[in-house]
């Protein structure tokens, strides 16, 4: 490590620091859209959660894929796999059984992971319309999201630190992402 006067322009990250040598730091450390970096790190699908086997592990059955490459792949459609929830810290909530959800997941020497910051929105009928629910509070104030997908977005009816979004405004969006990942 370099530090002083003579250091070369860096970032510090997890109070370790790394000098930017003319390369591009690591995707995941810039500024990017709110799952962006989910997007091209993992795969999208819509699952149905069937069983907890143990805590943190989930079984649920794959209903819709959009992405695939990071582990999911085309003939996955309609069968159950296993995976990992994301941490239980900086408010992620796990998900329940019976509960349908977007799911950001991706597989690592043969087990499927659930993307760790939020990785699931679950998906709810609110006065007969589709709603994604994230939990992140006042989401239609976040500077990384498109206008569309800020007019779409409410608070939760019911849960204080969530907000929801209409369904198809943020399918458009993560669409659009996975999109800007492939090429």
């Amino acid at each position: 490590m370099v530090f002083g006067d003579d250091a070369a322009p860096g970032f510090t990250l997890r109070r370790q620091r790394f000098v930017h040598l003319g390369h591009r730091p690591p995707l995941h450390h810039m500024s990017e859209s709110l799952y962006s970096v989910a997007a091209g790190m993992h795969d999208l699908v819509v699952v149905s959660v069937i069983d907890s086997p143990s805590p943190h592990v989930f079984r649920a059955k794959i209903e819709q894929i959009y992405s695939c490459g990071k582990g999911i792949t085309p003939d996955r459609l309609g069968t159950e796999f296993e995976f990992y929830s994301g941490p239980a810290t900086w408010g992620n909530v796990p998900l329940q059984i019976g509960e349908r959800a977007l799911l950001f997941v991706h597989q690592v020497s043969g087990v499927f992971n659930e993307y760790p910051w939020r990785g699931h929105m679950v998906l709810e009928e609110i006065d007969g319309e589709s709603y994604a629910r994230l939990q992140i509070p006042e989401l239609w104030l976040r500077d990384d999201l498109p206008e569309a997908v800020k007019a779409a977005a409410a608070p939760h009816p019911t849960r204080r630190n969530a907000s929801i979004v209409r369904f198809g405004a943020l399918e458009n969006y993560l669409k659009g992402l996975i999109e800007k990942a492939v090429r």
